[in-house]
């Protein structure tokens, strides 16, 4: 799905994607585009996309959305992208960006969707101490929209963080005592539908992240032996 596809980035985005294969959902609301945007990305295109006009600070349109779209993955372009505007109407750069984006990513956790390109800006290194800006430079901002792209920025690397595994292994096979214990404490720090998951086996430790296709073994994880806890900060598997 890609979010303000019929703009200039997008529009070029959408051609590339279906050159390679991808099956693309194009979602805007025309604010920064055109409709004609369309009807030529179709005479260009190799093969057919979908298309959904909608705004994404509608929270609930755009949750149906996931119900209606088999969605794998989100490049997210959409957003008021003018600086002077900007610094003329904060508010509505503030409104626009950040809840389209918020209610994307409630969107994609409850659809179970870990998948997301997100396009920022390079207005988030504000006045450069030189140029060609490098992508180590110390973030910092001068306007209302590269601030609402470093918020997003900020959002999204604590989303990543809490998007992990959390593995607990028993040796005696069944979820009670010291492991009940953190099971319910871990339901509490990290919301369910992050993939809390509990593993019982005596030996030694697999995991595997479905969603990834892939297995990982001999991983860090906590260790309940003889109701004595073992738990550190690197019992977390963290799923980038």
């Amino acid at each position: 799905m890609l979010t303000g596809g019929a703009g200039y980035i997008g529009s070029h985005t959408v051609l590339e994607l279906l050159d390679a294969g991808y099956d693309v959902l194009i979602v805007d609301n025309f604010v920064n585009s055109k409709p004609a945007v369309l009807k030529r990305l179709r005479a260009l295109a190799n093969k057919p996309f979908d298309f959904e006009e909608l705004d994404l600070t509608d929270a609930e349109a755009t949750d149906k959305l996931f119900d209606r779209y088999s969605i794998d993955g989100v490049i997210h372009f959409a957003a008021l992208k003018a600086v002077g505007e900007s610094v003329q109407k904060p508010l509505e750069y503030f409104r626009n960006n950040l809840d389209s984006t918020l209610n994307l990513l409630f969107a994609m956790k409850n659809h179970g969707v870990k998948q997301i390109v997100f396009s920022s800006s390079a207005t988030v290194y504000g006045d450069p101490v030189s140029v060609p800006i490098r992508e180590d430079f110390a973030l910092s901002v001068t306007n209302p929209y590269g601030r609402t792209k470093l918020m997003i920025e900020d959002m999204l690397r604590d989303v990543a963080r809490i998007t992990i595994y959390f593995f607990v292994i028993d040796t005696k096979g069944t979820p009670n005592g010291s492991t009940q214990y953190i099971y319910e404490m871990a339901k509490e720090l990290i919301d369910i539908n992050y993939n809390v998951t509990m593993l019982h086996q005596e030996k030694e430790f697999t995991g595997v992240a479905e969603w990834l296709g892939e297995e990982y073994s001999s991983i860090p994880h906590a260790c309940i032996e003889n109701e004595n806890i073992k738990v550190s900060t690197s019992d977390f598997l963290i799923i980038p």
